[in-house]
């Protein structure tokens, strides 16, 4: 999307992060953590969607491209935008979406593609993942220090995954961080505006704020 918002062309590869594509040898070349996504620019290869943003919103500036980012406006609307992007990327994804497979209680109807037997696959995915790069740092695999570092997030995120309690915190974090950009949205609209982040005349807003909201409604839908 913010390659889209930048008006840049690209290719796209998908990786089956399902059936743990993102740990074959030739994805961890490209990002020894085994994450996605990372784009290929160059010779220049980022990882993680924050990083990847700032490194578009630097590299890809002037009247042909969108700002993602506001940098140049008032102390206040840099303020509130970093704010709000912070809360909400900061929410772990992977612990919403996981740990709904396991706390079925939370949930109401889910709907294609995760149905049943898509959300019994998945719970195991984190597990299979595990073992997986286990078995990778057994071999010596070149990228062992990343590795080992990912293998005790996984393990952390497994048992935070499985603990109904703290499952439960992560939602009521949710709830507080969908409270705060509700009320926001609800001002905005009172003036006019459509974006959580945006000035008085602009009717676009800054992207970046609202693809971040746009991600964390997509783990709801």
């Amino acid at each position: 999307m913010a390659l889209i918002e930048k008006g840049l062309k690209y290719r796209t590869h998908l990786v089956n992060i399902a059936n743990g594509e993102q740990y074959q040898d030739w994805f961890l070349k490209i990002n020894p953590r085994g994450e996605v996504p990372v784009i290929q620019d160059g010779e220049n290869i980022v990882p993680d969607s924050l990083r990847i943003i700032n490194y578009l919103e630097d590299k890809y500036t002037g009247e042909s491209h969108a700002r993602l980012i506001p940098t140049d406006e008032s102390a206040d609307i840099i303020e509130k935008h970093n704010h709000f992007h912070t809360i909400i990327h900061e929410l772990p994804a992977d612990v919403i979406t996981i740990g709904s497979f396991y706390h079925t209680e939370f949930v109401r109807s889910p709907k294609l593609p995760f149905i049943y037997p898509v959300r019994r696959h998945m719970k195991t995915v984190t597990a299979k993942s595990l073992a997986k790069l286990k078995t990778l740092l057994e071999k010596g695999h070149e990228a062992g220090e990343t590795l080992k570092l990912k293998i005790e997030f996984l393990e952390k995120l497994e048992a935070t995954i499985k603990d109904k309690e703290a499952f439960s915190k992560v939602l009521e974090t949710v709830d507080r961080v969908l409270d705060e950009v509700e009320q926001q949205l609800w001002d905005n609209q009172g003036r006019g505006l459509r974006h959580i982040i945006t000035n008085p005349g602009d009717w676009e807003g800054y992207f970046f704020a609202s693809y971040s909201l746009g991600n964390l409604c997509l783990l709801f839908y």
